[in-house]
């Protein structure tokens, strides 16, 4: 450690800023009136679309993806409180059959039960982490499960998500679960963990191409059965008909940071970054230049998995790292509450390098999330897509330096 990070500031100053997170949200809760926040925005405005998407499930499927309709049933779940504009449902269709299942608790308890369970989910996915990844030295130097517990809750991503009630908390545990579980040669739990995300499911595809690299036929099985019930809870009710609706508005989700309200500053990915400087006359180009980046990088992760192909499950890290980084890169729409999948490739790259490097990384990226927000909002420019870029840049030197230790190159 450096004089400027040593072990009290590293420990404690998470704390207090979680003190001081908890404390505003709270106020927030306390000094609104109904829905609408101290801070003059909706309480859980993502939880409203989420809730609205599974009460049409079950009311009116037919207009699951009508924005019109969603827009109608979110205003009349915070009644009197004023929408200030449709949140659109974007997800696939049993991301909806899942919100079904909350959608038979009351709008404000349902609420409750899902701020609960994502502090569970987290408090789980915090739990793999400091059994599986977390090095003995980390927890000797003092990042024990609490510490760590404190460092997930007073992460900025963290915070955006939970105070709008996103699924971030469920996508970090399941992020984790894929990764854990592939470290410790699980292959039908980590199958199961992708097959359970596919309501993000650019968040599953890096994991895919590295397990079929690997020739991981059992991870691949599970994703396959767990995945094929999931939909088939939607097929075997209401037909293809829901899949159809949802991929006829895909192309318009690609023109959604262009639209009004629409926090295109929080975007984590080129393409957003991309659509935040260009003007739409340039989207054309945008999409080719994202497609030509994916295809690049889809080849480069498989590269590395078959270099690391025949090396035990714990020397493998790299390539899962490069896998959580991957959808951060790829995806049209990737905000800023899932960056919260940077905590376990930190703890998988303090496993093979601990040095004063990843430490400045480490830091820079949890002060980075909490800063860039503010000028992102100010010049609508999503400077936040930095940080994935970024670390994979350091990834790419680190191969490069140590290509003879990690990926066997001359």
């Amino acid at each position: 450690m450096t004089k400027l990070l040593n072990r009290r500031r590293l420990l404690n100053y998470p704390r207090l800023i979680l003190a001081g997170i908890a404390l505003a949200l709270a106020l927030n809760v306390l000094l609104g009136q109904g829905w609408l926040g101290m801070s003059g925005q909706v309480i859980g405005t993502d939880f409203v679309t989420l809730y609205s998407a599974g009460v049409l499930y079950r009311q009116d499927i037919h207009h699951l993806y009508d924005f019109a309709a969603q827009g109608q049933v979110q205003q009349e779940l915070i009644y009197p409180t004023p929408l200030p504009g449709i949140n659109f449902f974007t997800y696939p269709p049993h991301a909806a059959w899942l919100y079904s299942l909350l959608a038979l608790v009351p709008f404000t308890w349902a609420f409750v039960l899902w701020t609960a369970l994502t502090l569970l989910f987290i408090a789980l996915a915090v739990y793999w982490l400091q059994r599986f990844l977390t090095p003995a030295r980390l927890i000797d130097a003092g990042l024990g499960y609490w510490q760590l517990v404190v460092v997930a809750l007073s992460f900025f991503p963290f915070v955006e998500g939970f105070q709008v009630g996103q699924n971030h908390g469920l996508t970090f545990l399941l992020v984790t679960g894929m990764v854990v579980f592939s470290v410790s040669g699980r292959w039908w739990a980590a199958g199961a963990m992708a097959a359970l995300l596919i309501y993000k499911p650019h968040f599953v595809l890096g994991f895919l191409i590295v397990w079929l690299v690997w020739q991981k036929y059992r991870a691949l099985a599970s994703f396959t059965v767990v995945a094929a019930v999931v939909v088939a809870s939607v097929v075997l009710s209401h037909g293809i008909a829901p899949y159809l609706a949802y991929l006829a508005v895909v192309p318009q989700l690609l023109e959604f940071p262009y639209q009004a309200g629409y926090p295109a500053f929080l975007q984590l990915t080129p393409y957003g970054l991309l659509t935040t400087l260009l003007p739409y006359q340039a989207l054309p180009g945008i999409l080719v230049f994202t497609q030509a980046l994916t295809v690049g990088l889809t080849v480069g992760l498989a590269w590395v998995a078959y270099r690391l192909r025949r090396r035990p499950e714990s020397e493998r890290s790299l390539a899962l790292m490069l896998a959580i980084l991957y959808p951060l890169l790829i995806a049209p729409h990737t905000l800023l509450h899932d960056l919260m999948g940077v905590i376990p490739f930190f703890l998988m790259w303090a496993q093979k390098e601990y040095t004063h490097r990843v430490l400045y990384a480490a830091v820079a990226v949890y002060l980075g999330a909490f800063l860039l927000p503010w000028p992102s909002h100010l010049f609508r420019l999503a400077f936040l897509s930095l940080i994935p870029m970024g670390l994979l840049a350091m990834q790419i030197r680190r191969m490069w330096v140590g290509r003879r230790e990690i990926l066997g190159l001359a």
